[in-house]
């Protein structure tokens, strides 16, 4: 081990500045040992000293327990929880409708297409690659979790009704696409396109049992929509809200290039526009890379907008953004161009994939 003792004083550089005081001259030194050999341990330690610092640099400690709990804790123990599935896998949207209904009269199995050459597999396979919409619901265990939980399940297209608990045993991902689900030759394709996502993370702050989950979402950011349901700000027991968007983590959402709430969320008329404009802009605010915001209407919504107009620019929404945003002093111009659209809930998926399919043609045309 080679050592050099060099002797550093501060000098005053730069000619505007005052100097404060004179430095004292004192001695630093510099070592330098080659990576593999370990750094010796001070003479003055005890061999009980010496054995445990060198048992923690071999073997650094382990994670975080309250990491680990986090990832164990149960919804059925937690105040807020998040789930997912498929609004729509984009199979039953009406382009593929009118051609099933053309295809009617011919045969349902074809035995020969394992003899087809495999060109012509994946791109038959490639056709399932299709945009779909993907449901995140924020569930709140309280007096709403049975209503809540029913229109999620009328949302999803046949998830399961069982809770966390009855489903430990239980491995199939109602976010999973189909591609993935048939063989190994077409998983192997839909894995170019589909990956876990949105893993989420609720702090002690907001639940008495904070929770975690890791990626388990299969999401497709060049084609797929993301459907926010539930509790879009949840509040804590002294009235401090935390958007749920913030729950996830933002590597995912700023990748995410289409985005819907669910306009029964935002309280309209109830809540003031002030309250209305907060939670759009948090959410705006996550989803950097959506450039429209579409509000899903159902009827029950619709009755008491009193004849707004669908996918209009000039829908109240709208005007509550242009409102808030274009007074405001801190704000871009990604944000100030932000379109939020009204569109019936039982015409989101049509409506997200003319949106997917323009974009890629803009991007072909390049």
């Amino acid at each position: 081990m080679a050592c050099v003792i060099i002797h550093l004083r501060m000098e005053m550089v730069q000619s505007h500045l005052l100097p404060l005081r004179t430095a004292p001259s004192r001695p630093y030194l510099i070592t330098r040992a080659a990576s593999h050999t370990p750094r010796p341990l001070p003479c003055d330690l005890t061999a009980s000293h010496r054995s445990a610092m060198t048992s923690q640099i071999e073997n650094p400690p382990p994670p975080l327990p309250d990491e680990e709990a986090h990832l164990k804790a149960l919804t059925s123990a937690s105040k807020f929880w998040l789930e997912f599935s498929v609004f729509n896998d984009g199979l039953d949207a009406s382009r593929a409708a009118s051609l099933t209904s053309a295809a009617a009269g011919a045969h349902e199995h074809f035995h020969r297409f394992p003899d087809l050459p495999p060109e012509i597999r994946l791109k038959i396979w490639s056709y399932l690659v299709v945009p779909r919409v993907v449901t995140a619901c924020c569930f709140e265990r309280d007096s709403r979790l049975p209503s809540r939980r029913q229109a999620f399940l009328d949302r999803s297209g046949g998830a399961s009704r069982a809770e966390e608990p009855a489903k430990e045993g239980v491995v199939f991902n109602p976010t999973c696409p189909v591609i993935l689900r048939v063989c190994r030759e077409s998983r192997a394709l839909g894995l170019e396109h589909y990956e876990l996502a949105f893993g989420w993370r609720i702090s002690a702050l907001l639940s008495d049992t904070p929770i975690a989950r890791p990626p388990r979402a299969w999401f497709n950011f060049r084609l797929d929509s993301l459907y926010l349901v539930g509790e879009l700000e949840a509040y804590d027991q002294y009235g401090f809200n935390s958007p749920m968007v913030y729950f996830l983590k933002r590597e995912d959402t700023k990748r995410v290039k289409y985005v819907a709430c669910a306009f029964e969320e935002l309280h309209y008329p109830e809540q003031e526009s002030d309250q209305i404009f907060g939670c759009l802009w948090h959410v705006v605010d996550r989803f950097s890379g959506a450039r429209r915001l579409l509000l899903a209407v159902t009827p029950r919504d619709e009755e008491g907008m009193k004849g707004c107009l669908m996918l209009s620019t000039d829908n109240v929404m709208q005007k509550i953004w242009n409102g808030w945003i274009l007074g405001t002093t801190v704000t871009t111009s990604s944000l100030a161009d932000t379109q939020i659209l009204l569109v019936r809930e039982c015409d989101l998926a049509d409506t997200m994939v003319s949106h997917a399919e323009e974009d890629e043609n803009k991007k072909a045309r390049r």
